[in-house]
């Protein structure tokens, strides 16, 4: 079912036009909504990155603070540096992983809001790519306030 609520005027307008055509209402509306429909071509939407790691949980996450709310992109870089010891890439050998999340530590000590999102840019590119860039300090001050309450991943 679908209900639309549309101007008396309105309503009136296309009652008189389906009774012109000898349709009823619904008829008349869904069969221009369907010809409409048929003229729009889809979108392609850009190629997929295949490489990286990009969670479940952080692709709801952003998806909850795109939606707004009480939900933010400080919350989601929170959880991004609480889990981000263990979404190290797979090409990414688990000394150098350890020796890139020593620098992340000493960037959020730092309060390096700027350095922080471009570690994440470099690092979890796949994730990046699901937050807004105007988001993106936002993301990296959660990350620092994970830091600051111990627990960066």
């Amino acid at each position: 079912m679908l209900t639309i609520r549309v101007p008396q005027e309105l309503k009136d307008q296309l009652a008189n036009a389906a009774q012109a055509t000898g349709q009823s209402l619904s008829t008349f509306v869904l069969q221009a909504a369907q010809r409409a429909a048929a003229k729009i071509k889809p979108r392609t939407s850009p190629p997929t990155r295949t490489t990286g790691a990009c969670p479940s949980f952080f692709r709801g996450l952003c998806a909850t603070a795109t939606a707004g709310g009480g939900h933010s992109y400080g919350g989601v870089g929170y959880e991004l540096a609480r889990h981000a010891h263990s979404l190290a890439p797979y090409e990414v050998e688990d000394e150098e992983w350890e020796q890139r999340m020593v620098e992340l530590s000493d960037l959020c000590h730092k309060s390096q809001s700027e350095a922080v999102a471009q570690w994440f840019r470099t690092n979890l590119p796949a994730c990046m790519e699901l937050v807004p860039r105007r988001r993106h300090l936002t993301l990296a001050e959660g990350a620092i306030e994970c830091y600051q309450d111990g627990n960066l991943g």
